[in-house]
């Protein structure tokens, strides 16, 4: 379960109240956003440190993981406060988020965060607005990197979905906000 507050703005960090109550509630792994703000994915210093804060609350609490992406001004991964953050984070799982859909090329962008050790995951929508638009590129992504980062596949996935996104799609991982067990 990834949990965040603010949907409406594509999820921003939630409080760690909300996070104690949610893992009291549930017996399931919780991976946390880490965002502090709507908008970009390019990071003032003073927002990078309160993103590093809410890391270190994060593990205090005891969450599985944890769910960041940083772009630099050029629209690329900011491989320097990417690493420095996961790092951070360790031994927590780390996912880089959608904002990888926001680069000028994704399978460039996936290189560097393969080359990032504390990066576990990356979630996609293959840069396209849904997931089943996306498919070429996520397969492409799963077929090149999945042996060492979990390709989450994301966008638009909702239950009634799941299998035609199991047939069509190579990797294993579905994310989507409407998922919910029946």
């Amino acid at each position: 379960m990834e949990l965040c507050s603010h949907l409406e703005v594509d999820g921003l960090t939630p409080t760690t109240e909300l996070v104690k109550e949610v893992l009291e509630a549930v017996s399931i792994p919780v991976k946390v956003m880490i965002r502090p703000r709507q908008g970009n994915f390019i990071y003032t210093d003073k927002e990078l440190l309160k993103m590093t804060g809410a890391i270190y609350a994060m593990k205090d609490l005891g969450v599985y993981g944890v769910v960041l992406g940083i772009l630099n001004k050029y629209k690329m991964v900011d491989s320097i406060n990417t690493a420095s953050l996961a790092e951070i984070a360790k031994p927590l799982n780390v996912t880089f988020h959608k904002a990888i859909d926001y680069t000028g090329d994704i399978m460039e962008n996936v290189k560097v965060l393969n080359d990032i050790t504390s990066v576990d995951a990356i979630l996609t929508s293959g840069g396209k607005a849904t997931a089943m638009h996306g498919k070429s590129t996520i397969n492409e992504l799963q077929e090149s990197f999945g042996h060492r980062l979990e390709i989450i596949a994301a966008g638009k996935i909702t239950s009634a979905e799941l299998e035609m996104h199991k047939i069509n799609l190579k990797t294993t991982s579905l994310h989507g906000r409407k998922i919910v067990a029946s």
